[in-house]
C-alpha cells in the first residue's frame, strides 16, 4: 500500500469522518422541530417530538458516539467501541421500538454509515 493510501485510511481521519456524520445526524434529528417551529409559528420547545424519552435517548446516544469517535482521535480503541454502540443505539432506534414505518429509513442510515 502506497504511503498516501496510508495516510487517506489512517484511524483519526476516519474518526473525522465518524465526527462529521454524528454533526449532520444531530442536525437532522433538531433540524424538523426547527423547521417546524418556524414554519407553524411556535417555539422550538414545543416542536420538539412529543416523545420526548426517544428524543433524549437518540441525543444522548448521538453523545456517546461522539465522545467515542473523539477518543479515536486521541488514539484510543476503546472509542471505536463506543462509537459503535452509540451509533447502532441512535439509528436502529425504530426497529426496535417497533415504529415500523420509520424501519426502512433507519436501515438505510444504518448501512450508509457502515
Amino acid at each position: 500500500m502506497s504511503d498516501e493510501a496510508k495516510a487517506i485510511l489512517r484511524a483519526d481521519n476516519a474518526a473525522l469522518l465518524g465526527i462529521l456524520g454524528i454533526v449532520l445526524l444531530g442536525l437532522s434529528y433538531l433540524g424538523g422541530p426547527y423547521i417546524d417551529s418556524i414554519a407553524h409559528h411556535k417555539a422550538f420547545a414545543e416542536s420538539l417530538p412529543k416523545n420526548m424519552a426517544q428524543f433524549e435517548f437518540r441525543m444522548t446516544m448521538l453523545a456517546l458516539a461522539l465522545v467515542g469517535f473523539a477518543l479515536v482521535r486521541a488514539s484510543s480503541s476503546v472509542g471505536w467501541m463506543l462509537a459503535a454502540i452509540g451509533i447502532l443505539a441512535a439509528v436502529l432506534q425504530p426497529v426496535y421500538t417497533g415504529r415500523f414505518p420509520n424501519k426502512v429509513n433507519a436501515v438505510h442510515i444504518f448501512a450508509a454509515s457502515t
